[in-house]
């Protein structure tokens, strides 16, 4: 019995902890910003749930090379102004250090395509609502991608006039 009521002591404790507020934290990888001061152009494509495709044939570009996305299943094609551009990079070297919250689901609809002298150097592909991502080896400096990232880049898309900014609106 004295076992039982510890037990609750603890759990009120806990149950009681204060929740801090959210915190974010700009990496400062020397890496990480050479790089990007390397990148001409960043194009943003929005397509339809890769699940949905074709079913019965799983589709990995990841194996290949080269990214290929056919074209009837790109809904957005934006070359990023450089405002723009600057803003999605802030977003994506932010560290939710305090909260970083992920889905165990995965239903990317957008791609960031990074490219130097008109040639794909890197990409990051992302679901902003699971907060799921799978990124090219060179950005693998960059802090976890999360719900709380996707969110700030749904408010760019929105702003964008994108017509995919999230899984309830493709």
């Amino acid at each position: 019995m004295m076992r039982f009521y510890i037990a609750i002591l603890f759990l009120s404790l806990l149950s009681c902890k204060e929740e801090k507020s959210l915190k974010t934290i700009d990496i400062v990888s020397k890496k990480g910003n050479n790089f990007f001061e390397t990148i001409d152009k960043v194009r943003l494509i929005s397509y339809s749930s890769r699940t949905q495709w074709n079913p019965n044939e799983p589709f990995d570009y990841y194996s290949k090379k080269e990214i290929v996305i056919p074209e009837d299943k790109i809904v957005d094609d934006v070359i990023l102004s450089e405002k723009d551009k600057n803003s999605i990079i802030s977003i994506l070297k932010k560290d939710y250090k305090e909260k970083c919250t992920n889905a165990a689901c995965y239903e990317p609809r957008h791609m960031l395509q990074f490219y130097k002298k008109n040639k794909l150097v890197a990409y990051v592909e992302f679901c902003s609502e699971c907060g799921g991502s799978r990124e090219s080896k060179n950005l693998k400096f960059l802090p976890s991608f999360c719900i709380e990232k996707g969110q700030e880049l749904n408010n760019i898309f929105i702003k964008l006039g994108l017509k995919i900014t999230s899984e309830f609106n493709n």
